[in-house]
């Protein structure tokens, strides 16, 4: 069985796909990636050992370009034979639909990785294409598959709902007390955390889709009313915004109590080594950072978005505070101080959820079970 997986972001979605890479590639299932040029360093560090075909698929609002980036999509396709294409969202999950068309062989599967509706012609344009081009619509999570019935949006064959599942394996460590210590004295020590100081922890792109500067303002009121705390983003930004944010901390005086790491190879040593973990994103598509906050049985704090509401269980596994409001916030993190076992209490359950909902084996299960489905039809 061959999979080509086609995708023009970066970020998270590179982690997602070489998940499901890494535990499939042993299954008799050979994987191609497409990819944009424009991530290629991010695609060699992120995916080293799944074979990689790059192409210009910088947003293209010409219709020739466009007309351009289809035809080189069928050569592709003529030429690698694929079984199954696997889509992410995004403009080119369009065009390479309309490329595969001609394709009677090919089964196409599409992630949309979060609806975006944001232009009222694309919810049309998604019933067209899920009714004629799209044989398997995966979501991953309850809120995107309800936004798909909501428009009405039906694939040929089926709609799953597949959670994004992390490794959990990783988090081993917790378990023994003496390593999990160890770890954190590594980690604070590189992060020049001092032994009485409390790590508020956020992960994820830096952009302004996820308000650092919302956390920003969270922590400089915090840091004012006599706390000891660092503020730790592990992401990457566009240089420019990071800057902005440097400058911010500058202006007021608060440079030494911020450290943006930028991606790092072992997440999950730093969130363990953090004291409460924060999500400031304005609306979450998938809920794979809030998975590896449980797996590393920090509080969470986080807003009232549907998908964060829906992780948390609407308050159950974490704290939930009003969108932008930096005063709920606050609050939220001061009943964290306070309630220290209570949280404990908290984290533990919010472990076990979420290995039981959100891990890579259950993830991976059910997507082998669609390829094997749809490869079978396909002969």
């Amino acid at each position: 069985m061959k999979i080509m997986y086609l995708s023009a972001t970066a970020g998270g979605t590179l982690k997602y796909i070489n998940m499901l890479y890494e535990k499939l590639k042993n299954e008799d299932i050979e994987f191609v990636g497409v990819f944009s040029e424009n991530h290629k360093e991010m695609c060699e560090k992120d995916l080293p050992d799944m074979r990689k075909i790059y192409l210009n698929m910088k947003a293209k609002r010409n219709v020739f370009e466009n007309i351009s980036l289809i035809i080189k999509l069928k050569e592709i396709f003529k030429k690698e034979s694929p079984d199954i294409l696997y889509i992410n969202g995004g403009r080119i999950s369009f065009v390479s639909r309309l490329a595969a068309r001609s394709f009677k062989n090919i089964r196409i599967v599409f992630n949309p990785h979060g609806w975006n509706f944001n232009k009222p012609f694309i919810p049309f344009l998604e019933r067209v294409f899920a009714k004629n081009i799209t044989d398997v619509i995966i979501n991953d999570s309850k809120k995107e598959e309800n936004l798909a019935k909501k428009y009405n949006i039906n694939p040929k064959l089926a709609m799953a709902q597949i959670n994004t599942g992390i490794d959990f394996t990783k988090y081993n460590d917790l378990n023994d007390e003496n390593k999990k210590q160890e770890i954190r004295k590594k980690i604070r020590e590189e992060l020049k955390v001092d032994e009485f100081q409390k790590i508020i922890v956020q992960l994820g792109n830096i952009n302004e889709k996820r308000d650092p500067f919302l956390m920003l303002n969270i922590g400089l009121a915090i840091i004012k009313m006599g706390y000891n705390i660092k503020l730790i983003m592990i992401g990457d930004g566009e240089p420019e915004y990071i800057k902005k944010i440097m400058e911010f901390a500058e202006e007021n005086n608060i440079l030494d109590k911020i450290e943006i790491t930028g991606w790092v190879d072992d997440v999950s040593e730093y969130l363990i080594s953090s004291d409460i973990a924060l999500s400031t994103v304005r609306d979450e598509n998938t809920p794979i950072i809030l998975a590896e906050y449980m797996a590393a049985k920090l509080p969470i704090i986080t807003n009232n978005s549907e998908i964060n509401a829906e992780i948390l269980d609407y308050g159950k596994f974490g704290k939930i505070a009003e969108n932008g409001d930096v005063e709920d916030y606050i609050s939220k993190i001061q009943e964290v101080f306070i309630e220290f076992n209570k949280n404990k209490t908290f984290a533990e359950s919010a472990y076990r959820y979420a290995k039981e909902n959100y891990n890579i084996n259950n993830m991976t299960k059910k997507h082998m079970e669609i390829f094997k489905i749809l490869f079978e039809e396909r002969n």
